[in-house]
């Protein structure tokens, strides 16, 4: 499956039901994707400029060098300090409200301003 097919399979969901006034899923902030070799992670927003697959992005390490496989992306990405992370201080909001998520490379400078080197 193309990673791609995943990513419309959630726009299609979010279409359906994760946007509904009723719906939990409203309440998630990241959504990741994954075909097995391509794994990507994108904010949840229903604007429809910022829902496109264009703002998925792949995990990488602090070098720049990319983590698409699942299992090794699910190792790093999903450890508790760096998912926090990600949501709490790399999570920000544009001048419209929209929820946009830093990109790796984003996130590694922004670390590397503030001196914290313990992230990726």
């Amino acid at each position: 499956m193309a990673i791609r097919e995943a990513f419309n399979q959630v726009h299609r969901y979010s279409k359906e039901s994760f946007n509904s006034e009723n719906s939990l899923f409203k309440y998630l902030q990241i959504f990741v994707i994954s075909n097995g070799t391509d794994s990507r992670y994108f904010a949840n927003t229903a604007k429809r400029d910022k829902n496109s697959f264009d703002f998925t992005m792949n995990w990488a390490k602090a070098d720049n060098s990319l983590i698409k496989d699942l299992k090794d992306f699910t190792a790093t990405f999903f450890q508790k300090r760096t998912l926090l992370n990600v949501l709490l201080t790399y999570s920000v909001f544009d001048s419209s409200d929209t929820l946009l998520i830093m990109r790796p490379y984003q996130i590694a400078a922004t670390e590397e301003c503030c001196g914290k080197f313990e992230f990726l």
